[in-house]
C-alpha cells in the first residue's frame, strides 16, 4: 500500500561541535516533522566541543529520551568521523544526515519517505536552500513534489557522467540503510572534505535513484565560516586531494573497474580539475603539495579532452 509509513523508521545523523547557539534550532526542525517523531532515530554524535553545545544536546536527549541518542567523542575527528560513529548506532530503515547548524523542512521526511516506498528506491535526492536565517516561508506546504526516476542498473553508464542527478552532497539525500550496508561505504576521517569516499561509491550500488526539485534542506550560510575559505587553505587543499585519491583507490580495488574504467577515471579528472584550476597560484606556491603532483598529475589535467564536457 503506497505512503503507509506503519514501518517507516528514520536514522537522523547530526554531527555536532561548536554549535550551542544554532543546534537547537536545529533539533527543533527535526522534532517537530509530520511524519511523527515514532518514525524518527535521532542520534547526535558531540564531536569533542569545547563550548556548551554538550549541554544543549543533553537537554534534547533527556525531552526526548524515546527518540534521541547522544554519544559523546573525546576526540576531535571532524565530521567525517562523526557520521561514521553515528551510523555505528543506527538501525533506520533508511539515514539521513543533517549538519548542526541548519534546518530541515517540516514535511521532509514524510515527503521523502513517501518518494522512497511508492518507487522502490535507493535514494532519494532534494535540493536545499542558503540563508542567513529560517526564512518566512520555512512552513510552506509543498504541492506537487516533482519526482524523476533513474533506472542505474539499466543505464549506469549513462547517469554516471551526469552529477546533476547524483551529486556528492550527503545532506540532501535519503538512503536506504541495505544500500550503505551492502556498500559497506564509509566518510573519509580528520579532514576537511569527507563526502566523495562515502558518496561517490553508491552510485555503483544503487539500482533506482529518485530526484526532485523540492526545496526541503535549508543551509544557514555564514560568510565567515570554515567552509567559505578552507579550499584556499593550502592545507586543506591537500586533503581534497588525498580523498579523492582514495576513492580511486577504493574504486581500483572493486569489481566495477573492468566495466567502468572511462567513468572512474573522468570522476576522478573531473575533481581534480575543479579543485586546482581556481587555485593554480596557491597550488604552485603551496610548500604542503607534493612536487610529483604539481608536476605530473596537474598537465594530465589541463590536456584532459574531458575539459569541454565538464566546464
Amino acid at each position: 500500500m503506497k505512503n503507509d509509513m506503519t514501518d517507516v523508521k528514520i536514522s537522523v545523523i547530526v554531527p555536532c561541535h561548536n554549535v550551542v547557539g544554532m543546534v537547537g534550532e536545529c533539533l527543533e526542525s527535526i522534532v517537530n516533522q509530520t511524519i511523527g517523531l515514532s518514525h524518527l532515530e535521532i542520534i547526535l554524535v558531540d564531536d569533542a566541543s569545547t563550548d556548551n553545545t554538550v549541554d544543549v544536546l543533553k537537554y534534547y536527549e533527556q525531552k526526548y529520551s524515546d527518540n534521541i541518542m547522544l554519544v559523546l567523542c573525546d576526540k576531535n575527528g571532524r565530521q567525517g568521523t562523526a557520521r561514521n560513529i553515528g551510523m555505528s548506532y543506527a538501525t533506520g530503515n533508511y539515514i539521513s544526515f543533517v549538519d548542526s547548524d541548519d534546518w530541515i523542512h517540516p514535511d521532509m521526511y514524510k515527503i521523502l519517505a513517501g518518494i522512497m516506498m511508492n518507487n522502490n528506491c535507493d535514494i532519494v535526492q532534494f535540493r536545499y536552500k542558503e540563508t542567513k536565517q529560517l526564512p518566512s516561508d520555512y512552513n510552506r506546504h509543498i504541492d506537487n513534489v516533482d519526482v524523476k526516476i533513474y533506472d542505474y542498473a539499466k543505464d549506469r553508464k549513462k547517469y554516471l557522467l551526469d552529477s546533476s542527478i547524483l551529486n556528492e552532497s550527503c545532506t540532501t539525500k535519503l538512503y536506504s540503510s541495505r544500500l550503505i550496508a551492502e556498500a559497506g561505504v564509509r566518510y573519509a576521517e580528520n579532514v576537511a572534505y569527507e563526502e566523495p569516499l562515502f558518496t561517490y561509491p553508491l552510485k555503483f550500488y544503487a539500482d533506482r535513484v529518485a530526484v526532485t526539485q523540492a526545496q526541503l534542506y535549508y543551509y544557514r550560510y555564514n560568510e565567515n565560516g570554515t567552509m567559505l575559505s578552507y579550499m584556499n587553505n593550502p592545507s586543506t587543499m591537500v586533503q581534497h586531494l588525498q580523498v579523492q585519491q582514495d576513492v580511486y583507490t577504493r574504486m581500483s580495488n572493486s569489481g566495477y573497474m573492468d566495466e567502468f574504467r572511462d567513468e572512474i577515471n573522468l570522476y576522478f579528472l573531473h575533481s581534480f580539475y575543479h579543485l586546482l584550476i581556481p587555485k593554480l597560484g596557491a597550488f604552485f606556491s603551496s610548500s604542503f603539495i607534493p612536487f610529483t603532483w604539481k608536476v605530473v598529475i596537474l598537465p594530465v589535467f589541463l590536456s584532459s579532452p574531458t575539459k569541454p564536457y565538464f566546464a
